[in-house]
């Protein structure tokens, strides 16, 4: 790379390899092109990426966006009143979604009553699979889903890429955490709920 920064070729590289990279090593690696390579239409891609991820950064206020429930009663992220706010995006078909699932259920009966509220969204584009995983894993939270599966809109505007992914709000839609799990997410949940 470093060899080749000026190449369309290494702006090819940085967007095969980086774009299922974090936002932040997808700049890293962005920053280390030349302006040729930037310039390429490799590099440009690269460079809309960034821009629209940058959107959902760590600190930024999250876009807001609805979904429907089960029921078909629709769902805003910023009408959503907590004091700290997990996003969990998943889908029934999503082994490591569902393996995680019983980690944050004892995350949620934890902290509900301090002011945690988690909103699954899924991923899915049959309603049955959702619901039945929705019954079979006993998410006590709010879920919703457009049902449009990987072309999910909310997922799009989220640069959700693989799932399980995760977004930790504070009471002000503010970006707090990405993608954490286990000590770390209980940790900053403790923070946030500590905070106000």
């Amino acid at each position: 790379m470093k060899e080749n920064a000026n190449t369309s070729t290494a702006a090819y590289i940085v967007l095969t390899c980086g774009l299922q990279a974090p936002v932040e090593q997808l700049q890293e690696l962005y920053n280390l092109l030349g302006e040729r390579a930037k310039n390429s239409v490799y590099g440009r891609i690269i460079a809309a990426q960034l821009s629209e991820l940058g959107r959902v950064a760590v600190d930024k206020v999250a876009p807001d966006f609805t979904v429907n429930s089960p029921e078909g009663k629709p769902i805003s992220l910023h009408g959503i009143k907590a004091k700290a706010k997990l996003v969990d995006f998943w889908a029934s078909w999503c082994g490591p979604c569902r393996a995680e699932n019983p980690n944050v259920i004892r995350l949620y009966k934890r902290y509900r009553d301090k002011g945690l509220e988690v909103l699954g969204v899924s991923l899915d584009d049959d309603k049955s699979k959702w619901v039945q995983a929705i019954m079979e894993d006993g998410l006590p939270w709010l879920n919703g889903s457009d049902l449009k599966g990987q072309a999910s809109e909310v997922a799009r505007v989220y640069g959700v890429r693989s799932i399980p992914f995760t977004l930790l709000l504070d009471e002000d839609n503010r970006i707090v955490a990405k993608n954490l799990r286990g000590k770390e997410l209980s940790k900053k949940i403790e923070e946030l709920l500590k905070s106000k």
